[in-house]
């Protein structure tokens, strides 16, 4: 395994570790909910699925307010700023196939 797989790897079990713990996948929610965006029940409670229905909405109203949310927090410190990053970089950037779920379709 080259060393760049090495790396991908250890991002997916890490992300995999992440995505275990409920907490985050709450987090997470009720920020895209604060933003009013989207019905509580329209967003997925769990992590990895959540990413998964941001990364795939083809709404740009919608994407352009939970990703400034996440952004905002992004630009933070701490735990809450690393886990809103990796959340838009899980979402923006389409690792499927490599943990990720098949997305929810587009609405």
């Amino acid at each position: 395994m080259g060393t760049t797989q090495r790396v991908f790897v250890g991002l997916d079990v890490e992300w995999a570790l992440v995505c275990a713990d409920l907490a985050n996948g709450a987090l997470v929610h009720g920020w895209i909910e604060e933003t009013g965006v989207a019905e509580a029940g329209d967003l997925p409670l769990e992590l990895r699925e959540l990413v998964a229905y941001l990364g795939a909405r083809r709404d740009a109203v919608f994407s352009d307010r939970w990703l400034i949310t996440l952004l905002d927090r992004a630009a933070g410190k701490g735990q809450e700023a690393q886990l809103a990053a990796r959340v838009i970089v899980r979402a923006k950037g389409g690792r499927r196939g490599r943990g990720n779920p098949t997305p929810a379709p587009p609405r």
